[in-house]
C-alpha cells in the first residue's frame, strides 16, 4: 500500500501530506514564469466520455492491462505521479482536446493489477499526440485557472436579488403546503 507523500518519488510507505494543487505541481515540473503558457508531455489513460472525472474529484480505478500498468509506471516514475485522464467519444474514435490532469494519491499491488486512488488537479489542453503505442502520451498545455467558483446565477439575472427572493418565497409556500397534506 503505498501513499504519495509531498514531492516526487514512487510514493513510500505511511501517511503524508496527500495534497498537492496544481500551482505546485506546476512549479515542481518545470520551471516556468507564471505568466507563460505550461506546455509538457504526459501519458494519457483514455476513457469513454461518460467516465468525466474533473478537477476536484477522486476515483479509485483497478488497472489490470499492461499498457494501464505503463502508465501509472511511466507517471510514478517520471512525472511526479500525474498523468491526463483522457477522454474519447467511442462512437466518433476521437479523443477530446480537454483533459483531467490527474495526481496519484495512493496505489497497492493487488492480485490481479494495482488498485490506485487519482485526484483530478487541472486541466489541459491536449496539443499533440507524441506517441499511441503501447500507450497514449502528448504534448499538453496546462489551463492556468484562476477563478474556481463561477459567479453567482442571480448576477446574470436583471433584478437578481428580487429573482433570489421570489425563488426563496415559492420554496417557502411548497414547503408550507408539503407540511400541511402531511396533517
Amino acid at each position: 500500500h503505498h501513499r504519495r507523500t509531498g514531492g516526487g518519488g514512487g510514493g513510500g510507505t505511511g501517511a503524508g501530506s496527500l495534497a498537492m494543487g496544481m500551482d505546485e505541481w506546476v512549479a515542481t515540473y518545470i520551471d516556468n514564469p507564471k505568466d507563460e503558457q505550461t506546455s509538457l508531455e504526459i501519458p494519457l489513460l483514455v476513457f469513454d466520455v461518460g467516465e468525466l472525472l474533473l478537477p476536484g474529484q477522486k476515483r479509485y480505478l483497478h488497472l489490470y492491462e499492461a499498457r494501464f500498468i505503463q502508465v501509472l509506471q511511466d507517471s510514478l516514475d517520471h512525472h511526479q505521479n500525474t498523468f491526463g485522464f483522457a477522454f474519447s467519444v467511442q462512437s466518433a474514435g476521437e479523443l477530446l482536446r480537454v483533459t483531467t490532469v490527474v495526481e496519484i494519491d495512493e496505489y497497492q499491488k493487488l492480485e490481479v493489477g494495482v488498485g490506485v486512488t487519482v485526484r483530478g488537479v487541472g486541466r489541459a489542453l491536449i496539443t499533440k499526440v507524441m506517441q499511441a503505442d503501447p500507450y497514449v502520451k502528448a504534448q499538453v498545455s496546462i489551463y492556468e485557472d484562476q477563478e474556481v467558483v463561477a459567479p453567482s446565477i442571480g448576477d446574470q439575472i436583471e433584478g437578481g436579488s428580487a429573482a433570489s427572493e421570489a425563488a426563496a418565497a415559492a420554496a417557502e409556500k411548497l414547503f408550507a403546503l408539503h407540511e400541511a397534506m402531511q396533517e
